[in-house]
């Protein structure tokens, strides 16, 4: 192989590696669109539903704890917590905080 070809190989690689870094960020969107449109419905649930979620609260709250330090999403994250809590009562705190430890309560 000569040089050109050398050069032209490495130059496919760089387009290919920019390709792959274009289509991982927009998988990552898309995850992020669907996780926050997930965290929403989440919300509406609880809110439609109130105290029969309860039971079902730690198969929710396994993916909400792994992407809590995530900073994008813990504002959100947070906020639909609460709405949880709040509609759910004391049942869905002790449920949240045996999940998420460092979760602060808003209902005394």
């Amino acid at each position: 192989m000569n040089l050109c070809m050398y050069f032209g190989l490495f130059f496919q690689f760089l387009l290919l590696e920019h390709q792959c870094i274009g289509l991982l960020n927009c998988k990552f969107i898309l995850f992020l669109q669907v996780f926050e449109a997930g965290l929403e419905a989440l919300s509406a649930l609880s809110t439609s539903v109130a105290v029969s979620l309860n039971q079902y609260l730690k198969q929710f709250l396994v993916p909400l704890s792994k992407r809590l330090n995530d900073p994008s999403l813990r504002d959100k994250i947070t906020k639909t917590l609460q709405t949880v809590e709040t509609n759910g009562g004391r049942d869905a705190t002790a449920v949240i905080k045996s999940k998420i430890p460092t979760y602060n309560s808003i209902v005394c």
